[in-house]
C-alpha cells in the first residue's frame, strides 16, 4: 500500500445472497480473500482495519440477540464467505483488526432492499398487485449513516479500549414483512411513491430460494452503544430520516 493509510474500512462486500450459491467462487474472493489482502498489506505498515461483516455469520437457531463473543456458524455461502473475512483479518491484523457485524444494512443510494421496495411498491401498487414478503425471518435493519458514525467512533476515539468484535444495527426488532411494510407506509407518506402495494406476509418455505437464511439473526449491540455512548434511534425512525435524505435529492427517481 504506497499511502501507508492508519486505517482502511472495507465497506466492499459480495452480497448477492442468492448470486453466491452459483458462484460461490467470486463470493469468497470478495468477501474472504480481498479481506486477507488487505489485512496482510496493512500489518506490513501497522495500519488498522475496519471491516463490515454480517448477522448472516450465525446460524440463526436460536430465538435470542446473538452476542459479539459467539461461536459463528454460518448457513449459506454469503454467510461463509463473509465468516473467513473475518477470521483472516482477526487472524493476520489481531489487535488492529476490527470486525463491526451488522444487519440488513441500507441507504439513500446502491443497491439495498429499500430502494428496492420503494420501486417494487410503486410498480405493484399501479398495477393492484399484491408484494408478497417473508415474514418469519427476524432482525433488525441498520442505516448507512448510523453505521459509518460508529467507524468515525472507532477511529477517533483513541482513549476507548475498542474490542476486536462488535455488533451494530438500529433500535428495535421486526420481519423482512414488517420493514417492507414500513417502506411503503412512509414512502407514500412522504410523496417519494404515488402508489403503495398490499404486502402479504409468507414463510420462508413459501419464497424460492437457493441460500438458506438465519430465521432470527438479532444482534446484541448493547456493549457497543454502552461503550461509545453513541445516541441510537429507533429503526422505524431511521427509515424516516433515510426517506428524507432521498426526498431531498433533486432530479432523482427511485420508483420510475
Amino acid at each position: 500500500i504506497e499511502k501507508e493509510p492508519d486505517w482502511i474500512i472495507n465497506a466492499a462486500a459480495y452480497t448477492a445472497v442468492e448470486k453466491a450459491e452459483e458462484e460461490p467462487e467470486l463470493a469468497y474472493k470478495v468477501n474472504s480473500e480481498a479481506p486477507r489482502s488487505i489485512a496482510r498489506a496493512l500489518s506490513k505498515k501497522n495500519g488498522k482495519l475496519i471491516q463490515i461483516s454480517t448477522d448472516f455469520v450465525f446460524s440463526g437457531e436460536q430465538n435470542y440477540p446473538y452476542q459479539p463473543d459467539q461461536k459463528i456458524n454460518p448457513v449459506c455461502t454469503y454467510g461463509l464467505s463473509k465468516g473467513l473475512g473475518e477470521k483472516y483479518i482477526l487472524e493476520i491484523l489481531k489487535e488492529n483488526s476490527y470486525v463491526i457485524r451488522t444487519s440488513w444494512l441500507y441507504g439513500p443510494v446502491g443497491n439495498n432492499f429499500l430502494l428496492t421496495m420503494l420501486k417494487l411498491h410503486e410498480a405493484k401498487g399501479k398495477n393492484n398487485e399484491f408484494l408478497k414478503v417473508v415474514y418469519d425471518q427476524i432482525s433488525c435493519p441498520t442505516s448507512t449513516s448510523s453505521l459509518a458514525i460508529l467507524c468515525w467512533n472507532i477511529i477517533f476515539k483513541n482513549e476507548v479500549k475498542v474490542p476486536n468484535i462488535m455488533h451494530w444495527s438500529n433500535l428495535g426488532v421486526c420481519s423482512w414483512y414488517d420493514f417492507a411494510y414500513e417502506i411503503g407506509t412512509q414512502g407514500l407518506e412522504k410523496g417519494i411513491i404515488k402508489n403503495v402495494a398490499e404486502v402479504i406476509p409468507i414463510r420462508s418455505k413459501d419464497y424460492p430460494s437457493l441460500a438458506k437464511r438465519p430465521n432470527y439473526s438479532l444482534l446484541d449491540c448493547r456493549k457497543t452503544r454502552e461503550l461509545f455512548k453513541i445516541p441510537s434511534r429507533h429503526w422505524k425512525k431511521e427509515i424516516s430520516l433515510v426517506l428524507d435524505d432521498i426526498k431531498s435529492k433533486e432530479n432523482q427517481s427511485f420508483y420510475a
